[in-house]
């Protein structure tokens, strides 16, 4: 019995999307999987710190 084939879940590609993607090529040395995630995790990580220090600030 053939398994059934999941309907894909296809994403809007806004602008502010791709102005994302592009930041992370430009800013990171990207070529595989692995590199993606790990510049997602640094993106994250400064994220989070700069909402820390802004709380402590304001």
């Amino acid at each position: 019995m053939a398994k059934e084939k999941k309907p894909v879940h296809k994403v809007q590609m806004t602008d502010g999307k791709r102005q994302i993607i592009q930041q992370l090529l430009q800013e990171y040395d990207i070529e595989t999987a692995e590199d993606i995630q790990d510049a997602l995790k640094d993106r994250k990580r400064k994220v989070i710190l700069r909402l820390n220090l802004s709380k402590h600030f304001c």
